[in-house]
């Protein structure tokens, strides 16, 4: 009985082993047969000539890169089914949520424009940083286009047109994708590398995934949202090769492109290539492929197995992985950024992405109404000819909201200059620097939180952070009440030495411990800068004109101040050497000083304003003047990784600003905020580049001149080392004033500046904000040398030379006080201040505003505080004080 059973087992054993082999057996042969298919279909497609038909769609091989969208884009019939994530069956909502909002992030054009209408537009999706994937038949498309054809990189809210030559990518062996690096002006993508599968994972994962397509920009709304469709989709996974016919094929030596795993579905059509394949399992890294090829038939659509792995091992090491724009953490509580435009108080338009609105709690609310108000002497002693600003969409003398309008410059970049002029121009401010900043304490590092909120005493320069302003986002909106700036955050008290730090409100330090975290981590946090009108007094035919300052978060300030202080204190005390006015006293021997330094050079003075600087500064420059101030510290002893990383970091947090109005959040593509704790010296340092690029440019451009020089002159002059020769030049901010030498007069002079900064979207105009330049350049008594609001004059009886502020400015002075100080005292002060203020435009009109000033208060039967102009003059240049 038992010998029977045996025997029947063995017998079985081997009916399966036959029937498993028959089964090997026919795989083997479909396997054949499949790849002799595709040796057919590879041989057909290498003969295969592009023809029109090709190009309407109606080509007769059976797969095809599905380039891009255009306007003949035929229909196609597919299966769309819009997934919402509480239908989800598998995939959580959070992952859904998390996907959606990296998907709507990273996913952009690059757009060709080639005439008559059309233009091809081809889907890459970011990875991190500014590395990005694509198609292989995208870029095969745009590397055979005309060198002057005009490209755009283009998302749903952004078309801002790029070098394509700056754009470095590459072709992955064996596959269909390419990896590549956008230039530093992108704004940086979400980290979605995590988000692709593990390798490990492929072979079990379920056949129920989406195909997610995002819709194209159309640009008709102000504030665009990216659209994603989630086809639902059975996919099967394939590793017996597959290949897609190269879009230039016109001759042989082009071969199609292969790849050996991929994914195939029944959803396609033309345009879906760059789309991502997502699992619905559940998983936290669901990516599993990016849609390359289909049918074009539309009956079946490929997408090439994508890991992380492999992504990993394509990517280079970034310092920065990745940025966060969901919200923050304030407290115990995450502030979520609702991805809800219905929402929006008020609409934006401009270049940048809108991120969306935060809960009503944290939205801003600006006052409608003017602090500014007359002073008890207001037209008595002088007329007034400014008027309040417009504050508030209901002002009767204007129309619109100011704060839309001045909140759309913000949203203006200007073209950025070619990388390889802006790499000579940063090495000569780099060089200039290093030689001459340095450090005012033995050794720099990150200073403590009581070192940036006190400030060091023993050092001069080093003075305590203000407190008298506001806290910013999102404190302000949990200020007690009987407060009306920061110092409700502080616990301090003053001593001799100053303040001294007792506590900081625990939910700073936890915001501040947070974002330190996320920066050591190479994340770039979730800082908010509050967008506020500026209440002061105008000219009253520039009341229309809205300014913006932009509030800095208190946690940002004090963070900012550990980490760049020292080099804000030594770039300060450099002042001249380092072509800075910053930190000049105007009323001293510091004019006299800078004026002498330029005539040292020559007597041809070029004076210059650049309108809307600030909001529209080129940000690559911002990010090159934030790697200089970090090769800085570590130049001079501070190698610490960390520290580093940060600065990094925080130059991105500014260069690429997350700011509110109102209640909206939307990021910058330029500028630096107003409030930020560097604002003067990144202007300098980028005012200082951009001078140094429009020198490179001109000299190249002119280079007949050189005929009228020497030899040695030639030489000199070709290299951006020859600009201290020529040129000297001093800064404040985005203020300017410089003395040009005779040699280069003739091609490097105001008007030639304006002229070349136009290329760039940069308006560069005469220092009285005429709107234009009426000449080349000026000599040294000339209106149009001025600078910081005040031109230079002889002193009445010293061998000095003086600074003199416009005159309807000082006389504006008072007229004004705001409200909530004390009169008479308030108007006493203003007084005062305008006295100070006329020194400079010498004894005779010195002394006859004084007159009336008394006069005015003698009525009042008051004495104001108001030294001789003989006492003012002592005291600047006789007293050593």
């Amino acid at each position: 009985m038992y010998i029977v059973g045996i025997c029947a087992a063995f017998y079985g054993i081997l009916d399966v082993c036959d029937t498993m082999h028959n089964i090997v057996d026919a795989r083997h042969e479909r396997r054949i047969q499949i790849r002799k298919q595709n040796e057919l279909r590879a041989a057909f497609l290498k003969n295969h000539k592009i023809t029109k038909d090709c190009e309407e769609g109606k080509c007769p091989c059976r797969t095809e890169g599905q380039l891009a969208y255009d306007q003949y884009r035929p229909t196609i019939i597919k299966k769309k089914v819009e997934i919402a994530p509480k239908t989800i069956a598998q995939m959580s909502a959070e992952v859904h949520t998390c996907l959606a909002t990296a998907i709507r992030r990273n996913t952009f054009y690059i757009i060709a424009s080639l005439g008559n209408g059309k233009e091809v537009v081809c889907r890459c999706i970011g990875l991190r940083n500014h590395n990005f994937i694509g198609l292989d038949h995208y870029f095969h498309r745009l590397s055979c286009l005309p060198l002057d054809t005009c490209i755009e990189f283009a998302n749903t809210n952004i078309r801002q047109v790029i070098n394509f030559k700056d754009i470095s990518y590459k072709y992955v062996k064996n596959s269909g994708l390419v990896i590549g690096k956008l230039p530093i002006d992108i704004p940086l993508f979400k980290n979605i590398v995590k988000y692709f599968i593990d390798g490990k994972l492929v072979n079990n994962l379920p056949h129920k995934a989406f195909v997610v397509e995002p819709e194209p920009p159309n640009y008709n709304n102000k504030m665009n949202t990216c659209d994603l469709t989630w086809h639902v989709e059975d996919i099967t996974l394939h590793d017996d090769g597959f290949n897609v016919p190269h879009v230039m094929a016109i001759n042989d030596d082009l071969k199609p492109t292969f790849f050996q795993h991929y994914w195939s579905y029944k959803v396609n059509g033309r345009g879906m290539c760059g789309s991502l394949v997502i699992s619905n399992a559940q998983l936290s890294n669901p990516i599993v492929g990016i849609h390359i090829a289909g049918m074009v038939s539309g009956e079946r659509g490929y997408a090439e197995l994508v890991t992380k792995e492999t992504l990993v091992s394509l990517l280079d090491a970034v310092e920065i992985e990745d940025i966060e724009i969901e919200g923050q953490m304030f407290g115990d509580e995450y502030i979520k950024i609702e991805n809800n435009f219905d929402k929006v108080k008020s609409n934006l338009e401009g270049t940048g992405n809108f991120l969306g609105v935060v809960p009503n709690k944290y939205a801003y609310n600006p006052p409608s109404k003017s602090k500014c108000k007359h002073s008890m002497c207001y037209n008595k002693i002088t007329i007034s000819t400014y008027d309040l600003p417009h504050l508030h969409n209901k002002d009767p003398r204007f129309e619109g909201s100011p704060m839309v309008k001045g909140c759309s410059y913000h949203l203006k970049p200007v073209k950025p200059f070619e990388q390889s002029l802006l790499k000579l121009a940063v090495n000569d401010v780099k060089e200039l620097i290093f030689a001459n900043v340095r450090p005012l304490r033995q050794r720099v590092c990150k200073l403590s939180i009581t070192q940036s909120v006190c400030g060091i005493p023993k050092i001069e320069g080093y003075d305590a952070m203000e407190f008298d302003t506001s806290e910013g986002f999102p404190f302000s909106s949990v200020r007690p009440s009987g407060f009306n700036d920061k110092k409700w955050l502080f616990d301090l008290s003053v001593g001799a030495d100053g303040y001294k730090l007792h506590s900081v409100d625990h939910r700073l330090m936890q915001v501040m411990k947070y974002k330190d975290n996320q920066r050591k981590q190479g994340i770039v946090p979730c800082t908010i800068f509050i967008d506020c009108l500026k209440d002061i007094k105008l000219p009253k035919e520039k009341c229309h004109k809205t300014r913006i300052f932009s509030v800095s978060p208190v946690d940002f300030t004090i963070q900012f101040r550990q980490l760049f202080y020292d080099f804000t204190i030594a770039f300060q005390k450099a002042m001249f050497s380092v072509e800075s006015a910053v930190g000049i006293n105007v009323d001293s021997y510091d004019w006299n000083d800078m004026v002498r330094k330029l005539l040292d050079n020559s007597d041809k003075f070029v004076c210059g304003d650049y309108s809307k600087f600030g909001p529209r500064l080129m940000t690559s420059c911002v990010l090159e003047a934030f790697n200089i101030i970090s090769e800085w510290y570590y130049i001079n002893g501070d190698t610490n990784i960390n520290n580093r990383k940060c600065r990094l970091v925080m130059g991105h947090e500014i260069a690429f600003a997350k700011h509110l109005m109102f209640n909206l959040v939307y990021e910058v593509m330029s500028g630096a905020p107003s409030g930020c704790p560097i604002t003067t010296i990144l202007n300098n340092i980028v005012n200082m580049l951009y001078l140094r690029v429009a020198y490179i440019v001109l000299l190249r451009e002119n280079l007949m001149i050189y005929k009228k020089l020497s030899n040695i002159e030639v030489t000199s002059l070709c290299s951006v080392s020859s600009f201290k020769n020529y040129i000297c030049v001093i800064f404040y901010g985005d203020d300017l004033i410089m003395t040009v030498k005779e040699q280069i007069i003739s091609f490097f002079n105001s008007v030639k500046l304006s002229i070349f900064f136009k290329r760039y979207d940069i308006d560069f105009t005469d220092a009285l904000k005429t709107d234009s330049i009426g000449k080349d350049y000026a000599t040294v008594y000339d209106r149009e040398t001025s600078f910081l609001k005040r031109t230079i004059r002889k002193h009445d009886f010293r061998f000095v030379y003086t600074a003199a502020m416009d005159k309807r400015a000082i006389e504006e002075t008072c007229n004004w006080v705001f409200e909530g100080h004390v009169e008479p005292e308030a108007s006493l002060i203003a007084c005062e201040a305008m006295m100070l203020n006329a020194f400079g435009c010498g004894r005779d009109y010195y002394c006859q505003l004084r007159s009336r000033v008394m006069e005015f208060w003698r009525k009042e039967r008051l004495v104001p505080r108001i030294p001789t102009w003989d006492e003012v003059d002592w005291r600047i240049y006789d007293s050593n004080l």
